[in-house]
């Protein structure tokens, strides 16, 4: 999960322009090319942003992209990113989404402090949200660093789910950071809602769902490809093309970049396939990713993946992600592809199937999948 923050002190130096787009100025740190994907999905980040905040953008907004293994001066030595309160963002990419929720809703308000900055950007950048820890702790934290990140990001979507996006914003321009944090926050809540924040905190852990979908274009299966059926099988050759803005990069990860892609597949028929993949270079990779099939699950409701046996060295399996998150398959090792994974148990629904290329671009990849007889 990105763990940034929104901090006004510590001396900031933004990055030269390298790349400009509708919403953004940006620049980055690092000689890897920068996807055409990427930058597509940045400026969609924005405009949902705005749309939920319903807030017209007064922008462009900087951002600072550095490769991943980077410390970043402008923020906190805790921090692996931050926005600051002018909306200047310091990032990686794969903090990219959080902090692109800050800079929009710094316009908003930009000392929110972190029960709603923290609670809205996690609740926006993408993440499925699971069942959060001690809750009624958060409140007190100052250190931005101490708060359950994602313990906020599902009080905060329960919240607007059961009251209305009207009532949270009446929370959110009205909370202050001040030096007691904790009574500006509870005053806030008390203003749009009426109650306590120890009686909200009370409603969502006997009401809120355990699991919620998440959210806007970095949601991992928000995505318009599909792999078409041809009557037998599913199948389709994917182009992995920086050019393409349908192709992703993590930029920076050991100096090579890796270029990643998205289709989506639904199975109509509980049972298990079989999943191929070839390539005619050897540095390509593949993973699965069940989607959930409604805005909020209770644990029992969720895709049972446990069952799956995909050997780990032809594709990574993973119950639900934040996509940014994706990176090469640790156990890779000496790669041939062209092996079918066979006996893999899928339920009916929607998946994500993601193919990689590494030092190659770009890179032509076969994907098929089909039942097992």
């Amino acid at each position: 999960m990105s763990c940034g923050e929104v901090l006004p002190q510590y001396e900031e130096a933004s990055l030269e322009v390298t790349h400009e787009t509708d919403y953004l100025e940006i620049g980055t740190d690092f000689e890897n090319p920068v996807c055409a994907g990427n930058l597509k999905l940045m400026d969609e980040q924005v405009e949902f942003v705005a749309q939920v905040l319903e807030h017209e953008l007064n922008g462009p907004f900087s951002v600072s992209w550095y490769e991943w293994y980077t410390d970043i001066e402008a923020c906190s030595e805790s921090a692996m990113a931050c926005t600051k309160n002018n909306g200047n963002v310091y990032t990686n990419w794969d903090s990219m989404a959080h902090e692109l929720v800050h800079a929009v809703a710094n316009e908003v308000n930009p000392d929110a402090p972190p029960v709603f900055a923290e609670g809205l950007a996690v609740m926006l950048e993408g993440v499925t949200l699971g069942t959060p820890f001690a809750l009624s702790e958060v409140i007190a934290h100052e250190n931005v660093s101490s708060v359950d990140y994602e313990g906020l990001g599902h009080f905060t979507r329960w919240l607007i789910d059961t009251y209305g996006i009207d009532a949270y914003l009446t929370a959110y321009e009205a909370a202050e950071w001040s030096d007691d944090i904790a009574s500006s926050q509870n005053e806030a809540f008390r203003l749009a809602y009426g109650k306590e924040w120890s009686e909200l905190v009370a409603e969502h852990k006997r009401d809120a769902p355990d699991y919620f979908r998440g959210l806007g274009p970095f949601e991992i299966c928000a995505t318009d490809d599909v792999l078409p059926w041809n009557g037998e099988r599913w199948e389709h050759t994917i182009t992995v093309d920086c050019a393409s803005d349908s192709t992703i990069a993590r930029l920076g990860n050991l100096n090579q970049p890796e270029m990643w892609r998205r289709v989506a597949i639904e199975i109509p028929e509980t049972g298990r396939y079989r999943f191929e993949f070839n390539s005619e270079y050897s540095a390509v990779a593949a993973q699965i990713n069940a989607c959930m099939s409604s805005d909020s699950a209770m644990e029992g409701d969720l895709p049972l993946l446990d069952d799956w046996t995909v050997d780990t060295v032809w594709g990574e399996k993973r119950r639900f992600g934040l996509f940014q998150w994706v990176g090469w398959p640790a156990n890779l090792g000496p790669f041939m592809p062209g092996h079918a994974a066979i006996g893999v148990w899928f339920e009916p629904g929607k998946y994500i199937i993601w193919v990689g290329a590494k030092g190659v671009d770009p890179a032509d990849i076969s994907v098929s999948i089909w039942p097992e007889p």
